[in-house]
């Protein structure tokens, strides 16, 4: 994610930033930012513990801080260059008191979701291309640790961000006692070394070269996987339809993900070439934010179970009503004949519950 500067830019350019980085941002970020929660409502239900979906509530979790780093980087940098040009007005700059601790955090969150992205990637090549070692390797405790282990990564990868930026006091009136804050880059965001090697080289092998070439490459397992495994299988059964199905949304994720993020890409070789594109550099920053507020349209779109469950926190029902409905319709106990009759179907019913409970905890997030 990179700050473009338009202060001393024409207007058309203060004008872009306000639809790109304001509105844009902005609306497409709110919207993230309400799908995100209601994902974390939904994938953290009992009945949807398991590895992929403890892998994806990491992901709305650090989508979340990416995009609320977003307005705070983009957003209102944009309105407010806006309102000074247009009306006049002396706003409080609020980029230059956040950047020292904003701008950090926005590179955590952002390498933490390409990481968060590739990790997902390699849970569902496991389970597709090598189902039965999946079945011991991707178990719930270890995909938190690997949530854990992406973000210490990205935030130590990231950690001299904190040291790019700090504020600097002059002294306008000795007498009077006044003075002036200034956000200036350190030494150390000055030296062409650090520039040359951790901003520009670093990053386009970490960000971008890395997780893209291992995406592109998992992804192409993924569908070979499901291509021999049609071709082997003339029927299937219904465990190994929802994996196909979770696979297909994953691929619909990575390539969502590398239409969104090969823009930022782009606009960093550029950079480090030395060649500005103003324009490039904030469609790109605003790609990073849709990739990041649609995961729920995903989730919805392919997963049945999903859906369910979102319907049933929309309408705040229990978690147990919807188990409790279908176990009435398959045979629950018969209140209105006579001892016997209600006995034999209780029983009836008492085992219909038990086996849809336990195939209800059984299923993934794409029964």
């Amino acid at each position: 994610m990179n700050r473009s500067e338009t202060f001393m830019e024409p207007e058309n350019f203060v004008t872009f930033e306000l639809v790109v980085h304001g509105f844009l941002v902005l609306i497409i970020g709110t919207i993230g930012i309400i799908g995100n929660i209601f994902c974390l409502l939904v994938l953290c239900r009992p009945s949807m513990r398991n590895s992929i979906n403890c892998l994806f509530i990491g992901l709305a979790f650090i989508d979340i801080l990416l995009i609320l780093s977003a307005f705070v980087m983009f957003s209102l940098p944009a309105f407010q260059v806006y309102v000074e040009r247009k009306f006049m007005w002396n706003v409080i700059d609020v980029y230059q008191y956040t950047t020292p601790f904003v701008y950090p955090i926005a590179m955590i969150t952002q390498t933490a979701s390409v990481y968060m992205t590739l990790t997902i990637a390699l849970e569902r090549y496991l389970v597709v291309c090598l189902p039965l070692k999946s079945r011991s390797i991707c178990t719930y405790g270890r995909a938190k640790r690997c949530v854990f282990t992406v973000i210490i990564f990205s935030t130590s990868y990231n950690v001299t961000r904190f040291l790019e930026y700090s504020f600097e006091t002059f002294v306008i009136d000795e007498e009077r006692g006044i003075t002036v804050t200034f956000l200036q880059s350190t030494d150390l965001r000055e030296n062409p070394l650090y520039i040359s090697i951790y901003i520009n080289w670093l990053y386009m092998v970490f960000m971008c070269l890395v997780p893209f070439s291992v995406l592109f490459l998992v992804n192409l397992r993924i569908a070979w996987g499901i291509r021999q495994a049609r071709m082997e299988r003339s029927r299937i059964s219904s465990s190994q339809r929802n994996e196909e199905s979770l696979a297909i949304m994953l691929m619909v994720i990575v390539f969502i993900f590398i239409a969104c993020n090969t823009p930022a890409m782009i606009s960093n070789i550029m950079e480090t070439f030395q060649i500005q594109a103003v324009k490039l550099t904030q469609i790109s920053n605003l790609l990073i934010v849709f990739n990041s507020s649609i995961s729920i349209f995903i989730y919805t779109t392919f997963s049945r179970k999903f859906r369910r469950i979102l319907l049933q926190v929309w309408h705040r029902k229990r978690p147990e009503d919807d188990v409790l409905f279908r176990w009435k319709a398959e045979g629950g106990p018969n209140l209105t004949g006579n001892r016997s009759t209600r006995t034999i179907s209780a029983r009836r019913g008492a085992r219909v519950l038990t086996a849809t409970t336990s195939l209800e905890f059984q299923r993934e997030i794409s029964s």
